[in-house]
């Protein structure tokens, strides 16, 4: 049975990995993303029995384009920090909807929570390329995301003792029919050159 596991394990592994340089520049679909944190779920239960990990965004929303490797990082975050012995169980949700022309997206878990002065010093930190003490995880994720959607774009993170931690992503509507419209474009553009 060990063997098994263990290879189970090690594709999983693979499949994390893959992922994560593959197609660095370019965008993917929210059924991507999903399917990716899938693989990292999986591949988390053989150290964490006890965590459990629910999706509730619409599949409406599966054809949406986003910056890859969002998910996994916030999740992989959560359990970090919010688990403190492995036979602990955690509950952490992901949630994502539609609001106006954006996709809002929340990582939330039941753990331990932040005190009022650590949350405000995250908070600060994740638009502070100097202060490398609190979040590096989170202020990599908001920084791509500014990078890439502008600065209406980011994570909010909510927090309180013995409540648990959300973090909520906020990125534009990127629709199949625009990344289509864009490659058309780029290709245009390299067939004139």
């Amino acid at each position: 049975r060990g063997y098994i596991e263990l290879s189970e394990m090690c594709l999983l592994l693979s499949k994390v990995l893959r992922y994560g340089v593959t197609n660095q520049s370019g965008l993917v679909t929210i059924r991507e993303e999903l399917e990716h944190l899938q693989y990292y779920t999986s591949l988390l239960h053989y150290c964490f029995p006890r965590l459990l990990v629910d999706i509730f965004i619409d599949k409406a929303l599966y054809d949406y384009y986003m910056i890859k490797v969002i998910f996994q990082p916030l999740v992989e975050n959560a359990v970090n920090h919010a688990i403190k012995e492995p036979q602990n169980a955690i509950h952490i949700q992901v949630w994502g909807y539609e609001e106006k022309n954006d996709l809002i997206f929340m990582v939330s878990d039941d753990g331990h929570g932040m005190e009022k002065q650590y949350l405000d010093d995250l908070r600060a930190s994740l638009d502070d390329e100097n202060n490398t003490r609190y979040g590096i995880g989170l202020k990599n994720i908001h920084r791509r995301i500014r990078l890439y959607y502008g600065k209406n774009y980011g994570l909010v993170i909510n927090s309180a003792p013995c409540k648990g931690t959300s973090v909520t992503v906020r990125i534009p509507k990127t629709p199949a029919a625009l990344m289509a419209h864009t490659k058309e474009e780029i290709n245009g553009n390299s067939n004139s050159l």
